[in-house]
């Protein structure tokens, strides 16, 4: 039995793993999922609103004011 550790990312309720791996098509395989956030130490939440946060980098508060009306208008 091979037994390997590898990161993988989960996106819409699927584990991609970041490199190839050595299985056939279909091969059932145990996983093991552990989470700490990426660099370990980071709270729940953070890292999402840290993604958030990109989003405005660079825009002005006017841009910034914009985006947030677009996104409360719950007539679009």
């Amino acid at each position: 039995m091979m037994q390997r550790s590898l990161d993988a990312v989960y996106e819409d309720g699927v584990l991609y793993p970041l490199e190839t791996l050595d299985l056939a098509e279909h091969q059932r395989v145990p996983i093991t999922v552990s989470s700490s956030g990426e660099s370990g130490d980071t709270r729940p939440g953070e890292d999402a609103l840290n993604a958030w946060l990109e989003v405005y980098d660079g825009l002005s508060a006017e841009d910034m004011a914009e985006v947030e009306a677009i996104a409360l208008d719950c007539s679009r």
